[in-house]
């Protein structure tokens, strides 16, 4: 019950009035005008003074006003009477100087509807234009009284409020769920595809390697069996997947959380993870991390599901199919995506980063955060000789890599993307030059 309180209430009231003008809900337009107007008038009482605003034998609010409220004989806050409407301006016309831009005559249309629709659901449908208006022009000078800036206290409604014929051509602000509720549904959304696409996948296998079957022995029909298998799998993985983290990048956009130059938006997922980095960067970047994660290890077991729903014997081949093309970690790791498939592990030199043609330096593979199968990271890598001299013990014989600029991380499994140093860093992934190999104790 003090000045701060009443500004507040008073200025999100008046917004919701024009708001509901912009809608074309008259009715509550003049409820909220009314109410907040009012708050506004015992909001510049309580900035000269706030026991102006205590009624006639209030025992509550003055006492308190005044730093008496735990005296015995002070009723409690909850127990304060305050002044009515009227009374409010009459007395906002004195400690405003001649500052009021109305009279208490112009003002009494604004009183009676303000009481009608509060106690009597009555109000007279002829001023409503002319209450609303006037109590935006009452609160506007108020506001310009106590020195608060016109953006801050109108919003979205700054330069149209004192015209409620612009205020009623406003385009209707769109509420949108937050970002967590949006990725959710993508999520749903996209693993229902991806399901789709590995049906799909096991029909158009079975299709083209039944082509010309009574022409091929049984081995020969189980090799093309096997590579028709292969093909739809990696085929339909890989589109899946890069769908949905288009998707996913659309949506932070849409959001403001990427690119990362842009100012973040609330919240983010990770805020217990231990890679908790400080900075605005840092905060789009685990936002950035959560949603595209969440949507990946989705895919990826919606994918599988898709991939077993056939004939036993389709999705034989499509499960074999599967774990070919996607090189899980051998030790486990597979429950972030619903025990996909028993895993094959696969270590060597890698190509060229699929769909990353701005990369163009050698890649090699770590561990992916979101589906625990193995994931290229693509950068530049130094290759040392190790300084031991070829001692008999050397254990880096093979000389040992440095990770020099990691620039992105891309899996083959869930086509989780990560490209920007604050993505890699929230995923635990080397993002800065990083030794991969440990160096020879005897160098």
């Amino acid at each position: 019950m003090n000045k701060e309180s009443f500004i507040a209430m008073g200025g999100g009231l008046l917004r919701e009035a024009l708001g509901a003008w912009r809608a074309g809900n008259r009715e509550f337009s003049v409820l909220y005008a009314g109410i907040a107007c009012e708050h506004m008038l015992k909001a510049v009482l309580c900035h000269y003074d706030p026991v102006l605003i205590s009624d006639k034998g209030d025992m509550a609010h003055r006492f308190h006003a005044l730093g008496f409220g735990e005296v015995d004989g002070a009723k409690p806050l909850k127990q304060a009477k305050t002044i009515g409407m009227a009374e409010a301006f009459r007395s906002a016309e004195i400690v405003m100087r001649g500052n009021m831009p109305i009279s208490y005559k112009a003002f009494e249309p604004v009183m009676e509807s303000r009481n009608g629709r509060a106690h009597s659901a009555w109000h007279d449908d002829q001023v409503t234009e002319q209450v609303v208006a006037l109590s935006v022009q009452v609160a506007d000078a108020i506001r310009n009284e106590l020195s608060i800036a016109s953006d801050d206290f109108w919003g979205e409604f700054d330069g149209a409020y004192s015209d409620l014929t612009k205020v009623a051509a406003l385009p209707v602000k769109v509420e949108r769920p937050a970002i967590e509720t949006a990725a959710a549904e993508l999520t749903a959304a996209e693993e229902k595809h991806a399901f789709h696409a590995g049906s799909v996948a096991g029909q158009m296998a079975a299709s083209v390697a039944l082509r010309g079957s009574h022409e091929r022995s049984g081995e020969e029909q189980e090799t093309v069996q096997t590579f028709s298998s292969r093909a739809a799998v990696e085929t339909a993985l890989q589109c899946s997947g890069l769908r949905a983290q288009h998707a996913a990048v659309a949506l932070l956009e849409s959001y403001e959380v990427l690119p990362l130059d842009q100012h973040p938006v609330g919240g983010t997922f990770l805020k217990e993870s231990p890679y908790y980095l400080p900075g605005p960067r840092a905060e789009q970047a685990r936002t950035a991390l959560a949603v595209k994660t969440m949507v990946a290890r989705r895919i990826a077991a919606g994918f599988q599901k898709g991939c077993s729903s056939g004939s036993s014997d389709s999705a034989k081949a499509l499960s074999s199919a599967y774990s070919s093309s996607v090189r899980m970690v051998a030790s486990g790791g597979l429950e972030a995506v619903t025990k996909v498939i028993a895993s094959v592990s696969e270590h060597g030199t890698v190509g060229a980063a699929p769909f990353t043609d701005d990369v163009e330096s050698l890649g090699w593979m770590l561990n992916c955060p979101a589906c625990g199968a193995w994931g290229d990271m693509y950068g530049s890598v130094e290759y040392e000789e190790c300084p031991c001299g070829g001692h008999p013990d050397c254990q880096s014989s093979d000389g040992f890599r440095t990770i020099t600029t990691p620039r992105k991380f891309y899996c083959t499994a869930c086509s989780l993307t990560l490209d920007e140093k604050e993505e890699l860093e929230a995923a635990a992934l080397p993002s800065e030059e990083e030794d991969l190999d440990e160096k020879c104790p005897h160098g």
